[in-house]
């Protein structure tokens, strides 16, 4: 009888190839499965499992690598917010100067691609912020729109703003006969003074471009 070398029949060395060649097919089957299938099942579909798959779900988003057919589908707003911005006269009447009908006004959203202006970027960073918590950009923001108010021929003692949003209603209730947008939400930040030097320079500066054409 021939025998390979060492005495080895070959059929080791067959299993472990076969093996590996199953486990070649049977692994991105497996990783498919535990990474993009299982997290799009809606959880209400778990039942009993739902307690096994769950920590899973929260590991997967920790790594980002949650997959949901969410990704694949258009995702409609839920509600939309404006930024009204008031000047304030010496004898503390008010100027709206840009309100939430404008059509020049920019919705207050933090999502930009190659076609948001740079309006739509600074009403973001002055309204995104709350009432409570102070903002730089805010603060710079309203002094701007100082010096839009003296471009408009306005002598103004502040500028203030207001956040306004409406959530939508549930299209089944609108169907029923409820309006489409809810009572808004109204947030009402502090004033920022036009009658200080640092605005004062801000007016006279582009007052000063403006001479020159720029």
């Amino acid at each position: 009888m021939n025998l390979p070398p060492n005495g080895s029949t070959g059929t080791v060395s067959k299993v472990r190839a076969r093996l590996r060649r199953i486990a070649g097919v049977t692994t991105p089957l497996v990783l498919a499965v535990a990474f993009i299938i299982v997290p799009s099942v809606p959880s209400a579909r778990w039942g009993a499992l739902k307690p096994v798959v769950t920590p899973w779900f929260g590991l997967l988003r920790k790594i980002s690598f949650s997959q949901s057919w969410r990704m694949y589908t258009p995702d409609a707003n839920l509600s939309y917010t404006r930024a009204v911005v008031t000047g304030i006269t010496r004898d503390r009447s008010p100027v709206v100067l840009r309100g939430p009908e404008d059509p020049t006004t920019p919705p207050v959203r933090g999502v930009f691609f190659w076609n948001r202006s740079r309006d739509d970027f600074w009403t973001y960073q002055a309204a995104h912020v709350g009432a409570s918590r102070r903002s730089a950009n805010r603060l710079w923001f309203l002094r701007g729109w100082c010096v839009r108010a003296a471009r408009m021929g306005l002598d103004l003692r502040a500028i203030s703003m207001t956040r306004v949003n409406w959530r939508l209603e549930n299209p089944m209730n609108v169907l029923d006969g409820a309006p489409e947008l809810r009572a808004p939400k109204v947030q009402d930040f502090r004033e920022v003074r036009c009658d200080v030097g640092v605005v004062h320079s801000m007016i006279q500066a582009d007052k000063n471009r403006s001479a020159h054409g720029e």
